[in-house]
């Protein structure tokens, strides 16, 4: 996520926060512009302040979404896939039929 900043990015400090309802906000160690985050099984928020000199000029805050258990639900495999997979181990079984034929045939 890219908090508000404008080149020269080290001409700034950055201060990314997370906020927790009915908490204090907790700050991160990160100091850049930019913060990689992961997904998590409820809502999070971020806030970044853009501070130049000790003066917050810019904040912005993201709310990162996710429904329970999406991420580790198992896949299912679809019938098309089933059909792909029985599909090309039959091609290849064949393939290499074919090659055992054709070097009998020439020995």
């Amino acid at each position: 996520m890219p908090c508000i900043f404008i080149p020269p990015e080290n001409r700034f400090k950055y201060i990314w926060k997370i906020l927790i309802a009915d908490q204090p906000a907790v700050t991160l160690p990160n100091d850049s512009a930019i913060l990689e985050v992961r997904r998590d099984t409820r809502p999070v928020t971020f806030q970044c302040e853009t501070q130049e000199r000790g003066i917050t000029i810019a904040s912005v805050k993201y709310t990162i979404y996710t429904t329970p258990g999406q991420e580790r639900r198992p896949r299912r495999k679809t019938r098309a896939e089933i059909v792909l997979i029985f599909s090309v181990a039959t091609g290849v079984i064949v393939v290499i039929g074919v090659i055992f034929v054709l070097v009998f045939v020439i020995l």
